[in-house]
């Protein structure tokens, strides 16, 4: 099943396996204009987001009310089988749920997997153009101008507080030590920042439990590879596509995600296979193709204790797997760069057990719960500290709403101007 830019291609090709599937996909486009992008609009406000809210309602009261909060509430696999008869076509709409570490088969994982396929639909799959760093270095630019300064290479190894209040901040061996007028914003996740960047001593007793009770989900196992051509898909038009998931069906999706999260290795991974150069030819040499791969995967496997010792074999799993949908892709590699959930987080600490959405994404860690039940507006109980990483809310995505959103608060909370 392909999303193809324009809706009606998207719809005519799933009529096609399916009579009663394409005008499905159109009532399901319609529903988001009409209620799904102002609730995603809602779900990545800071919280509570009165306007946002005030925007759903029309759209919700239309299509009821109590008919929208169930769909949300639902598993993906339920909403899919209610909408859809082909099994191509459900695992299309379901396929955002393998990003994330809520299976399709658990109640919160509808939200997630419906907003990526109609932002798929509706907006493409956008990369910058040059490669990733291209964004970064757009940032970095936009601070400079404002007149600001980044720092790269200073390993901050301690926030100084005094008196209750942040500060400022300090570099190994207390060199480098930078002072702070109102805030300290920390990128970092909640137990890196409580009991190890400051003292848990800082932190009401409430909160330090609450941050021990935070948990991480499944890891990524993600491989790099660089080819000398095209990638030889079996079915036609996948060359096309920014992303294609390589997921089975909803039962081989569930199986796959429930295997990562009793600490086994999957034997029919779910992949997430990336081909930026379909959009940005420049990411490779002429004639060349990149594609990045990436699966769930418990952090540690259970069967032998040791990605060491399971890395390899996992390697020949995955590209069996892409080959079966690619036969003789094997041929065209010419570089391969393979990364287990521990060299993910060597790399970045963040990124606990290879976790890409720094937290689980599970109902009981969204929303007012993330990261710690009545801490979701970015604030901690020391002044002037403030936690901004992917695990408080929304939680991980390229959207940077957390960062806005903190930004907002210590502005409001410093009476200062928003820009």
């Amino acid at each position: 099943a392909l999303c193809h830019a324009d809706e009606r291609a998207t719809a005519d090709g799933l009529a096609r396996r399916a009579p009663a599937d394409g005008p499905a996909w159109q009532e399901l486009c319609a529903s988001w204009r009409r209620t799904g992008r102002h609730i995603l609009a809602m779900l990545l406000a800071p919280l509570p987001s009165v306007r946002a809210t005030l925007r759903v309602l029309p759209g919700a009261w239309g299509e009821g009310i109590f008919d929208t909060v169930r769909t949300q509430l639902a598993p993906i696999d339920a909403v899919a089988g209610e909408r859809f008869t082909d099994p191509a076509a459900r695992a299309l709409l379901a396929a955002g749920a393998s990003h994330g570490d809520v299976s399709v088969d658990m109640p919160g994982s509808t939200p997630g997997a419906v907003v990526l396929a109609m932002v798929a639909q509706h907006l493409g799959m956008p990369v910058p153009t040059g490669g990733a760093g291209k964004l970064s270095e757009a940032l970095v630019g936009i601070i400079r101008e404002a007149g600001g300064d980044v720092r790269t290479g200073f390993d901050v190894t301690r926030v100084v507080v005094a008196r209750g209040r942040a500060v400022g901040v300090e570099g190994r061996g207390g060199e480098d030590a930078i002072s702070v007028r109102r805030a300290v914003l920390a990128d970092t996740g909640p137990r890196a920042l409580c009991g190890g960047l400051v003292d848990e001593s800082e932190f009401t007793d409430r909160y330090v439990a609450g941050v021990r009770r935070f948990r991480y989900g499944t890891g990524i196992f993600r491989v790099d590879l660089a080819l000398d051509g095209p990638v030889p898909w079996s079915s036609p038009g996948l060359s096309q596509c920014g992303v294609v998931h390589l997921t089975g069906d909803l039962g081989a999706m569930a199986r796959a995600a429930f295997e990562a999260r009793q600490g086994v290795v999957p034997t029919d991974p779910m992949l997430i296979v990336g081909q930026p150069t379909a959009a940005d030819a420049s990411r490779a040499p002429a004639g060349g193709h990149v594609l990045w791969i990436e699966t769930h995967v418990p952090p540690v496997p259970r069967d032998n204790g040791s990605w060491e010792r399971a890395r390899d074999a996992f390697f020949d799993t995955v590209m069996k797997r892409l080959e079966s949908h690619a036969p003789g892709i094997g041929a065209r590699v010419v570089g391969t760069s393979v990364r287990t959930p521990m060299q993910l987080e060597a790399e970045n600490p963040n990124l606990v057990g290879g976790d890409l959405g720094a937290g689980s994404m599970a109902l009981d860690q969204q929303l007012v719960f993330r990261p710690v039940p009545g801490w979701f507006r970015y604030a901690t109980p020391v002044k002037g500290l403030y936690l901004c990483s992917a695990s408080t809310h929304p939680g991980g995505g390229v959207h940077g709403m957390v960062g806005r959103n903190c930004a907002r608060r210590v502005l409001a909370d410093h009476r200062l101007r928003r820009i």
